[in-house]
């Protein structure tokens, strides 16, 4: 039985030198270190990968804009409203069409909002990119034909404009007198 005991002794303690020797021989600092680099990797390489989906978010943004960009351009749509134009025009309209233009009235450059938001929210969150419109007024005298002819200059040859009202104030005979109310439309679109 004390041989037993003592062949058991003997493996317990060559156990517990192999132990130790293994310890020794594989030091746990260096695994711990080891093990410390390997999750600090992981945490950068998801860094990256997140990193990489925003700038991708942000070129497809960007492609975006440019397309969009140029579909406007392609409108045809002025960056500006000139008052000056827009006389121009409404004179060439009316000496073709035979009507005679009395008065052209101006009111202020208004920012236009594409979706439901009030026209106040809309204002105050204006940037240098929207849409903007000029109501123009017009006093006219003419015939009903060439009234006709006036309407359908302004609609052919100016895809920047509405026709928000015609009143007409008179009609004695075949002669008309009258106003009407218009929308110009501008779009600046300032790429940054």
């Amino acid at each position: 039985m004390k041989n037993n005991k003592f062949k058991i002794f003997i493996l317990a303690l060559a156990f517990v030198i192999a132990v130790i020797m293994l310890c020794e021989l594989f030091p746990y600092k260096q695994f711990m270190k080891f093990y410390s680099k390997k999750e600090e990797f992981e945490r950068l390489s998801e860094e990256y990968l997140n990193m990489k989906q925003n700038f991708d978010v942000v070129d497809s943004l960007v492609k975006k804009k440019m397309f969009f960009k140029n579909k406007v351009e392609k409108t045809d749509i002025p960056a500006e409203i000139f008052p000056e134009e827009i006389i121009f025009d409404l004179s060439l309209y009316a000496e073709e069409s035979k009507i005679e233009v009395s008065k052209i009235a101006f009111s202020e450059s208004v920012p236009v909002s594409l979706d439901n938001q009030s026209a106040d929210e809309f204002i105050e969150e204006k940037t240098e990119e929207c849409a903007v419109k000029v109501g123009v007024r017009i006093e006219f005298t003419g015939h009903c034909d060439s009234l006709l002819k006036f309407i359908d200059s302004i609609i052919n040859n100016n895809k920047n404009v509405s026709i928000t009202d015609i009143n007409l104030l008179s009609w004695t005979g075949d002669r008309l007198y009258g106003t009407m109310n218009l929308n110009f439309y501008a779009v600046s679109m300032e790429l940054r």
